[in-house]
């Protein structure tokens, strides 16, 4: 599925990719995790998590749930404020 656009708007929710990534790379570092080691943990290529977390790719909801189960993060972390504030 090509992805045209990085923001996706509903009324409940924006979700803003890279506002993702930046999310769940400051819970990776949190756990002293290298990306390239959370990327094999989850059975990925080594750059997975990298592209994840620059925004590149649209994660599925599974990824999703085992990213934030591996970083022992509540989901609705992901949704919210900026971290970038």
């Amino acid at each position: 599925m090509l992805i045209l656009f990085s923001v996706y708007e509903t009324n409940m929710v924006t979700l803003d990719l890279k506002e993702m990534g930046l999310r769940f790379a400051k819970a990776r570092v949190e756990k002293n995790l290298a990306a390239r080691r959370l990327s094999l943990m989850m059975g990925k290529n080594a750059g997975y998590i990298y592209d994840v977390e620059i925004g590149k790719v649209n994660i599925s909801l599974l990824a999703f749930v085992e990213l934030c189960n591996i970083l022992e993060v509540d989901p609705k972390e992901f949704f919210g404020e900026s971290v970038k504030n």
